[in-house]
């Protein structure tokens, strides 16, 4: 009886142990890490703009993606979306797709993008802005970003639907609609 009492709290004791290791072997796995991430590019359709007063929302596009899984992927699954302390934009590129002559960048004399999500609808003031915007041809604009973080607006469970709104005030009125193409870049920072 003293044997069988004995080897049960010896079990015991090193199911504790390893249990405890586990843990420990997490946390020390389980670093703070930075994770860059370009998103998925949206296409949207800029409608024909004859008056060249300011539009907060000239074109809207979204996309819907699970960071979860790609926090874990870049972890070894060892942290996900309960890990995020930042997410922020980092870059914004704008290609036209089908410029001409009339109708290209030169037509904005300032560009902008809002952004909202599914889990946090309430529209930021411009995340990204350019204000005189050079009057030359151009097919892509580079518009800086205001480093903001964006945590409250990812979603802590499932997928999250980024929304954006592109704005400006056009120099000139466009004779054609314009379909541009919206990149952005993230990075995403988790702590375990």
């Amino acid at each position: 009886m003293k044997k069988t009492l004995l080897f049960f709290m010896l079990a015991a004791a090193c199911c504790g142990l390893m249990f405890s290791s586990c843990s420990k072997v997490t946390a020390v796995v389980a670093k703070a890490t930075g994770i860059s991430w370009s998103g998925m590019d949206m296409t949207v359709t800029v409608p024909v703009v004859t008056d060249t007063s300011a539009h907060p929302s000239i074109a809207n596009g979204a996309f819907t993606y699970n960071l979860d899984s790609l926090i874990k992927s870049q972890t070894s699954n060892l942290l996900g979306l309960a890990n995020i302390d930042t997410f922020e934009i980092t870059s914004c590129t704008l290609t036209i797709q089908n410029p001409d002559a009339n109708d290209n960048f030169a037509n904005f004399e300032m560009a902008n993008l809002s952004f909202s999500t599914n889990y946090n609808a309430t529209a930021l003031p411009p995340i990204a802005e350019i204000g005189n915007n050079p009057n030359t041809y151009a097919t892509t604009l580079n518009v800086p970003v205001n480093i903001i973080n964006l945590k409250s607006y990812v979603s802590p469970v499932g997928a999250t639907t980024f929304s954006y709104a592109m704005g400006g005030k056009l120099r000139t009125s466009t004779t054609d609609s314009l379909t541009v193409n919206i990149h952005l870049g993230y990075y995403i920072h988790v702590t375990p």
